[in-house]
């Protein structure tokens, strides 16, 4: 099994804050869920302990006061600090609370630079604090006789019952932590995933990857705004405010249709691509009216059978019983499909209805007799097919025409899948010109904000899912 080689020049920080981007629900998702996580583990962990303290000073019983004799005294602390924390003297306390062993935890302390004495109690009941520091205070003088008998402990303090625990939970910093270290988790599995994802990041990629060579690039363009962007907006040359980089595009994948024609005698031609949402329909569509528009006779076969979109993308009425799967199946005639756009001069074949049996429709022998009539009569054909990753409908159809285009969407579909395609389309009786490469993105790092304002979607929104995501130029057309 082949290795993972890892290639760092090869880093796509554009493909990779669109991945961040995209997931950044599962980034909060992940954050909030440790934060939950850490949040009931604490709960669940801690244990509330209260505490009671008294405070004594320590002096000598030979009438020397605490700053005469300040180290005698601190000698003397010290000393009970042993004996407080001795064996027999928390049997004695437990037995003066009728218990079998001592219920608290007992800590003394000397304070820094004078002969005062604190003793604390630790319970885990305010209660249990409280009554284990008050049996120290009527049970030391029985230890501390025998060992300090020079020394004198006068209460400064008197100890209280705690109101609130003594070891407070600090949940804040635990939970902030939580989230940055499950935030971070996250995003370090997403920018891995996007690093290892093998599909086509850049136009580059083209060469590198796939075993074909790249006919044009077609840029990511932006949704409309305003009204339009709420309605499903398709992109085509005749908007006026299509970008200038997107119609010089498409001109490019024209120029290609035209060298064919004319070195090759190519008149068909099939647009497909592996996968869905990878904007073929937008592609064929954008090809068929740039060829009319240099004055060419141009048919437009829309050969989607499952979900056909050009009747959408080029807003046309199509009668039902007028569909080209009607007419394959002998239940119209041809002349009752093709229609014809005043503006465009192009001249259509659409259809709206699904039909199980497209295969068998389009390999069928009135689809080979339509092609042939259409050639004479035609300067260019051009076929939407399907996608080639769930059906055959394309592998039939790649044996009608004269040269194939498969169009690429960028870091979309996995090479793996795109060189068996590729491979596939080469075996067929028609020639694969190439590929166009779809939905191009600018560095997000030159086009800042790079976030809500670039994160629309490309082609006929609703087909197949969504046409990629992108946007719309303002630039008006010429004439």
């Amino acid at each position: 099994m082949e290795q993972k080689q890892w290639n760092f020049a090869a880093l796509n920080l554009n493909t990779m804050l669109r991945d961040v981007w995209k997931h950044l629900w599962m980034i909060v998702l992940v954050a909030a869920s440790a934060v939950m996580l850490t949040s009931v583990a604490s709960e669940t962990i801690y244990r509330p302990e209260y505490t009671s303290s008294v405070t004594m000073a320590v002096t000598s019983k030979s009438g020397s006061n605490a700053v005469s004799d300040l180290n005698t005294t601190r000698q003397m602390a010290s000393a009970f600090q042993g004996v407080l924390e001795s064996d027999l003297m928390e049997e004695t306390i437990a037995a003066a609370m009728g218990e079998t062993e001592l219920p608290a935890q007992l800590e003394s302390s000397i304070i820094e630079g004078t002969n005062l004495l604190t003793i604390s109690a630790t319970a885990d009941s305010a209660r249990t604090a409280f009554l284990t520091i008050q049996a120290v205070m009527e049970n030391y003088n029985t230890v501390s006789n025998e060992v300090l008998s020079g020394a004198v402990f006068t209460v400064i303090r008197e100890p209280q019952i705690a109101r609130a625990p003594s070891n407070t939970m600090t949940l804040r910093s635990r939970l902030i932590l939580a989230a940055a270290l499950g935030a971070l988790v996250m995003l370090a599995i997403i920018l891995l995933m996007s690093y290892l994802r093998d599909t086509v990041k850049r136009e580059e990629e083209v060469k590198e990857k796939l075993e074909t060579h790249l006919i044009a690039a077609v840029p990511h363009e932006k949704r409309p705004g305003g009204k339009r962007r709420k309605q499903k907006h398709s992109f085509l040359i005749t908007d006026t405010v299509i970008s200038f980089a997107f119609e010089e595009s498409i001109r490019q994948i024209r120029t290609r249709l035209e060298y064919a024609a004319k070195h090759n005698g190519a008149k068909i031609f099939l647009i497909s691509s592996f996968g869905e949402n990878e904007g073929k329909s937008t592609v064929s569509a954008n090809s068929a009216l740039s060829l009319a528009e240099k004055g060419y006779r141009v048919l437009l076969i829309d050969a989607d059978f499952r979900k056909p979109a050009q009747y959408k993308i080029l807003e046309r009425e199509v009668e039902e019983e007028n569909c080209l799967g009607e007419y394959l199946r002998g239940n119209c005639s041809a002349d009752a499909i093709l229609q014809t756009d005043e503006q465009t001069k192009l001249y259509e074949m659409f259809g709206k209805n699904y039909y199980s049996d497209s295969a068998e429709l389009l390999g069928s022998a009135r689809m080979k007799k339509l092609l042939q009539v259409s050639r004479e009569k035609m300067d260019f054909i051009l076929i939407d097919s399907p996608p080639m990753s769930a059906l055959s409908d394309t592998e039939v159809l790649a044996d009608l025409v004269d040269a194939t285009l498969l169009v690429v969407r960028e870091d979309t579909a996995a090479v793996p899948d795109l060189n068996e395609v590729i491979m596939t389309l080469n075996e067929s009786k028609s020639r694969l010109l190439g590929c166009v490469y779809n939905d191009r993105r600018a560095s997000l790092l030159t086009r800042l904000p790079i976030y809500g304002k670039y994160a629309d979607s490309y082609g006929y929104h609703g087909y197949y899912g969504k046409y990629g995501k992108s946007g719309r130029s303002s630039r008006k057309r010429e004439g």
